[in-house]
């Protein structure tokens, strides 16, 4: 039996080779458009044109032989949904697809993030803490981790267990220390000691909120809070007076009225009762 000719075997040979290249090629071409369709898209989302936005996701998903890209895209999609149709079932839809898709990196670790922050909208808060407790924080900036803790600790609050809440509200602090994510965690934690039955700690926190942060938001929801620590632990006058302060601003001047009345009210017979009790004792000292 005879060799095999050379040129049937150079032909052969270049032939797979082409075969290789062109499917090769095709690839990169389909790689090429699905990325050019996701850009688009991103510039169509800067000029808030949604419509256009949408259809070049959806084609960039269509095209891609590429997981990444197909992630990117379905991501891009659940933050629209989120953010401009208000739709948190569509857009934990787009999330999942989105997981489905990305092996790793922070990207992940924000669709994650905002995917168990629609369960939770959606009343499936034992679904976003399963998700939430799986992310990877450490790979992410400070500011979403803070955000990351801060729906932790939510979560647990709304669960009425205040005592996770309170660990997780001071992780949000320790990760972002200022602006209005640490403003909310440090008022909240005051409020979860007054919860935990820890009434000396609720007022050394709240004081001390109060002091750094005398203009916030919760600023007065936060004197009100301290002016009932005050008066649940005997201190009248310190509760009045911070009641007082509260009738220009807080958003119910009724609710702060009627307060002050009952307090004072509370006040006069705490007087009367000690004249009482102190009435006897001294006559009998002076018989």
């Amino acid at each position: 039996m005879g060799l095999p000719r050379l040129d049937l075997i150079l032909s052969r040979a270049f032939w797979a080779m082409f075969l290789v290249f062109l499917l090769v090629g095709q690839d990169g071409c389909s790689k090429n458009r699905a990325e050019q369709k996701y850009d688009q898209g991103m510039v169509a989302l800067e000029h808030l044109d949604l419509a256009r936005a949408r259809e070049d996701f959806s084609g960039a998903i269509a095209k891609s032989p590429v997981a990444r890209t197909r992630g990117k895209a379905y991501f891009r999609l659940g933050r629209m949904d989120d953010l401009y149709q208000n739709d948190p079932r569509q857009a934990s839809q787009d999330y999942m697809k989105a997981l489905e898709n990305l092996q790793g990196g922070a990207i992940r670790q924000k669709v994650s993030f905002f995917l168990a922050r629609d369960l939770d909208r959606l009343s499936r808060s034992g679904q976003a803490l399963e998700i939430l407790e799986k992310i990877d924080a450490d790979s992410l900036d400070s500011e979403f981790q803070g955000r990351i803790y801060l729906l932790m600790a939510r979560i647990y609050e709304h669960r009425e267990d205040y005592r996770n809440a309170s660990v997780f509200y001071k992780k949000v602090v320790r990760a972002v220390p200022d602006g209005f994510t640490g403003e909310k965690a440090r008022y909240k934690l005051g409020l979860m000691d007054a919860f935990l039955g820890n009434s000396s700690g609720a007022s050394v926190r709240l004081a001390a909120f109060l002091k750094r942060y005398p203009d916030s938001t919760f600023a007065s929801v936060a004197r009100l809070n301290l002016a009932s620590i005050d008066e649940k632990d005997g201190q009248y006058q310190k509760a009045l007076e911070l009641l007082t302060t509260l009738i220009s601003s807080y958003p119910n001047p009724a609710l702060i009225n009627s307060r002050i009345m009952e307090l004072r009210k509370k006040m006069d017979n705490h007087s009367v009762g000690g004249q009482q009790t102190g009435g006897p004792t001294g006559s009998g000292a002076s018989g």
